[in-house]
């Protein structure tokens, strides 16, 4: 089976007027004969290449840049706001960035002023509630966005303030602190994580528990592994020989640790687990609801899994083989494809393979009755976006089609995914541009380099996902 990478992009730190488009206000950097600069919307300079490397800007308004070996900032006119004189520079968050200069970090605000003095060897900065883990001589304390210390350099070690409470270690010991520096749970544990959603795992003689923000134990140490699912109400909990169960966070066996691995539960109540090289699923009460297979998927939005088992041949050679299922765990496509996508916008691909290269060809879309819509014509084919439109590949080029198959814009050497700002970046005889939903240029391909500066490329997400 192939898996298709995830990638994470960009959010915004200005605010967009009602009657902006959703790309009007975005901003790219671009690299081009090694120096780096702005476009706006119109592929226009508002600040010509001229730096060793840019970044995105954050939300007060900067962009960190570099000019040679050091860094400061500047605004979206392209002005020096903070001369670059730091050996290392992050991002602004909340008004405050780290810095690096002289192997020491400290933090300045977005007129370039100290408010923490580059003292520290470590400097992390909470966003629970404005306090800063700081390092000196391999002792820990926390000290508040001023730089005054808060809770003195007395710890070993030390992880970030969430719920509360901050995870230190002293004389060999994990225990929790308040904001005021006293232990509200007593250094007792051989290690710690930081709380979430009220909860933390802990560790006492090579075995896992859970407790809550008041040191008592929701779960005993006694499992080899614990950790949280995305659903908040349940635990996997692992033995030795790595055997899963389930338990609620009131510390209930939901599943008896039996399975070889168990997945997080989906929208619909359910979760994939594997036992013995077989897939099938469960419910939230532990129920085994669905038959086994040798994989299971994720059920997508169109309700649908993919499926696999094998294919024997005459002489006894296996092939993997992929269909889908509903809800009901009803076989609803047969399980007869080499290569099958997750269904989105009601389609999904499907493809071949070529037993002698082990590589997939002929790739082409099928809808939820198994009817093939898009003839297999392609080298590659990706999901379809909300958007309405997917990315495939033929005669080695990379190109856009909509749902009935018909080409929207031009083909490229190199295409990446629409973000739900409207565009994708595209790369043609090795320069880069973006392209909106229609195929056209937003961006003409003539940059070395390109990436969206604003809205962050770090917290949009493409749209098919």
């Amino acid at each position: 089976m192939r898996f298709k990478s995830l990638f994470f992009v960009v959010a915004l730190f200005i605010t967009i007027a009602a009657s902006a488009g959703p790309t009007d206000n975005v901003i790219f950097r671009v690299e081009i004969d090694g120096k780096w600069g702005y476009l706006n919307a119109k592929g226009e300079y508002l600040v010509t290449p001229q730096f060793d490397h840019a970044y995105e800007f954050s939300d007060c308004g900067l962009a960190c840049v570099k000019l040679g070996n050091k860094y400061g900032f500047i605004d979206t006119t392209g002005k020096i706001v903070i001369e670059p004189q730091f050996d290392y520079a992050g991002d602004f968050k909340d008004d405050r960035a780290i810095i690096h200069i002289n192997k020491k970090y400290g933090v300045i605000d977005k007129t370039g002023k100290y408010v923490i003095e580059p003292r520290y060897n470590y400097i992390w900065i909470s966003s629970s509630n404005g306090l800063a883990k700081i390092n000196i001589n391999k002792k820990h304390g926390f000290i508040d966005l001023n730089g005054n210390i808060v809770i003195e350099l007395i710890y070993d070690d030390a992880g970030v303030f969430s719920n509360g409470l901050a995870r230190v270690k002293q004389n060999g010991k994990w225990g929790y602190i308040d904001t005021t520096g006293k232990f509200i749970i007593e250094p007792s544990f051989d290690f710690a994580q930081d709380f979430s959603d009220g909860f933390a795992i802990v560790k006492i003689q090579h075995k896992y528990g859970y407790i809550d923000t008041t040191g008592k134990f929701v779960i005993l140490p006694q499992f080899k592994s614990i950790q949280p699912l995305v659903n908040k109400n349940y635990v996997r909990v692992g033995v030795k020989k790595l055997k899963y169960g389930l338990m609620d966070n009131k510390g209930n066996i939901i599943v008896e640790p039996q399975y070889d691995w168990i997945g997080e539960f989906q929208e619909n109540g359910l979760a994939r687990v594997e036992q013995y090289h077989q897939w099938r699923y469960i419910d939230t009460t532990g129920q085994i609801v669905k038959q086994k297979f040798s994989y299971v998927g994720n059920f997508s939005s169109d309700g649908l899994a993919q499926v696999q088992a094998y294919e024997i041949d005459q002489y006894g050679n296996q092939y993997k083989k992929y269909g889908f299922i509903n809800t009901s765990g009803e076989i609803v496509i047969p399980i007869q494809y080499d290569c099958v996508g997750n269904f989105s916008n009601g389609l999904a691909y499907i493809g071949e393979i070529n037993y002698l290269t082990n590589k997939y060809k002929n790739f082409g879309y099928i809808d939820k009755t198994g009817n093939i819509v898009i003839k297999q014509q392609f080298q590659e084919a990706y999901d379809f976006g909300e958007n309405g439109l997917a990315c495939i590949e033929i005669n080695n080029k990379y190109a856009f089609i909509d749902k009935t198959g018909n080409f929207v814009g031009p083909k490229f050497d190199q295409a990446w995914d629409f973000h739900e700002n409207g565009l994708a970046k595209i790369k043609i005889d090795g320069k880069y541009g973006y392209i909106d939903s229609t195929g056209n240029y937003v961006i003409e391909p003539l940059y070395d380099y390109i990436n969206i500066a604003y809205p962050s490329e770090h917290e949009l997400k493409k749209i098919r996902w």
